[in-house]
């Protein structure tokens, strides 16, 4: 496997194994999770998240483990990072950005000027990135202050943070955040920009600062999370379902991921059938939100 490999969605593919050897299974255990959560793997889905957390849970260390181990810890659910972890990814693909475009060249102004310099500060700079399991974007803005802090905002929460080394050809990005030391690789790749940190691994999608005229997502759309087939379209336009209402099922690596009415409405539209092949981000049902009619 290397960058530019296709994976293809005819089979189950093996990507890499990983395989951990000390002097007792509590440690191989360990170490076995240390080095998923070290391995940078982009552009494709993998449970790795999910094979970290079983492997350090005390049952699993403790040998506690039987056919119901895996729904009973709740381990299968998708475990969105936390306000603080998000806050260092995004804060670290921002900063990451100024770099790259410094370094390249691409920023209209001499090289001792920072970025985003005014002689009175007015507007922060800002970024917006889309976030898996997030419904509104992460807007944030950043800004540098004379005494060489950058102060990053998001949601509520304004944070210092301290550029300690910036990143090198495939180096970490070194940063003081709110005086805790972290560190971040950030791999850019058009608009989405992978973050890896001991905090977790995060894909994020920059939004365009100046979206084209007449682009824009379908309004109410469910899409596939990941190329699949299609097992079971369970409604139909014009049926009214409420939120958690089964839509479609779809099989994908071998498992079934049942998309469910995310809120109450109606369906406007049905774009898939049974027995097809959706890519990832493909629309599969559109919904219109109860009291949300438009008007003819």
């Amino acid at each position: 496997m290397h960058t530019g490999f296709e994976v293809g969605v005819n089979y189950d593919p093996l990507l890499a194994k990983v395989i951990a050897h000390a002097g007792s299974r509590t440690e191989a255990a360990l170490l076995l999770a240390r080095a998923l959560d070290a391995t940078r793997v982009h552009g494709v889905t993998t449970n790795r998240s999910f094979l970290s957390a079983a492997l350090r849970h005390p049952s699993f260390l403790s040998g506690d483990l039987h056919t119901g181990f895996i729904d009973e810890h709740g381990l299968a659910a998708a475990r969105p990072l936390g306000e603080e972890a998000l806050l260092v990814s995004v804060a670290a693909a921002a900063l990451a950005g100024v770099h790259a475009r410094r370094r390249a060249g691409a920023l209209p102004v001499p090289a001792s000027v920072p970025s985003g310099w005014r002689n009175n500060r007015s507007q922060p700079q800002r970024i917006a990135f889309d976030v898996p399991g997030r419904e509104e974007p992460a807007d944030a803005g950043y800004w540098l202050r004379r005494d060489g802090v950058w102060e990053v905002s998001l949601d509520e929460r304004v944070a210092e943070v301290r550029v300690r080394a910036w990143p090198g050809q495939d180096e970490a990005l070194d940063l003081d955040v709110d005086g805790i030391r972290r560190r971040a690789h950030v791999h850019a790749d058009g608009d989405m920009r992978y973050v890896d940190s001991p905090l977790g691994a995060i894909a994020l999608r920059e939004r365009p600062r100046f979206p084209v005229a007449g682009q824009e997502e379908v309004a109410g759309g469910l899409q596939a999370p990941m190329p699949g087939n299609v097992l079971q379209v369970a409604v139909a336009e014009g049926d009214e379902v409420a939120k958690g209402d089964l839509l479609v099922i779809l099989e994908a690596m071998k498992m079934e991921h049942r998309i469910a009415a995310p809120f109450d409405g109606t369906v406007t539209e049905v774009r898939v059938a049974q027995g097809q092949q959706v890519d990832a981000d493909a629309v599969l049902v559109v919904l219109e939100a109860a009291g949300e009619a438009q008007a003819p």
